[in-house]
């Protein structure tokens, strides 16, 4: 036999063992970091609910985070926030009559965990003024 056609039925017999049913099975990350590993979630959701009470019902408000991301609402509503990043944020209440003022913490910090919401709760206090007579 001629070394060309030896050499040639070898290299086949090799590439079909290679080429059993085991080869083609399809390997899981094991680590965090392998290629094509799930990635975890690394944002949150915050909730912001507002709680006006009976004197000025449906006060408007801004609800600001992080100095950046606004949005508005009525008393006795929530906002909410998704996609915030993981870890603390700053939120701040803005009420738009003067007669109404947050109770509490205003700005406060709030930490949003990932995969997660967090609610966080602002009471509006509200001063009706008597009628003049």
């Amino acid at each position: 036999m001629s070394r060309i056609p030896f050499l040639a039925l070898l290299l086949a017999a090799g590439l079909s063992a290679g080429c059993d049913s085991a080869s083609t099975t399809a390997k899981t990350p094991t680590g965090p970091d392998a290629p094509g590993a799930p990635v975890p979630p690394t944002t949150g959701i915050l909730e912001v609910r507002i709680k006006g009470g009976d004197a000025i019902p449906r006060t408007g408000y801004t609800v600001t985070v992080d100095g950046t991301m606004s949005l508005t609402g009525q008393t006795d509503f929530s906002v909410m926030f998704p996609g915030l990043s993981a870890g603390s944020h700053s939120v701040e209440l803005s009420v738009y009559s003067t007669q109404c003022r947050t109770a509490g913490d205003n700005p406060r910090k709030v930490f949003v965990p990932a995969a997660a919401t967090v609610v966080t709760e602002f009471d509006v206090m509200c001063t009706v003024a008597a009628p003049l007579r």
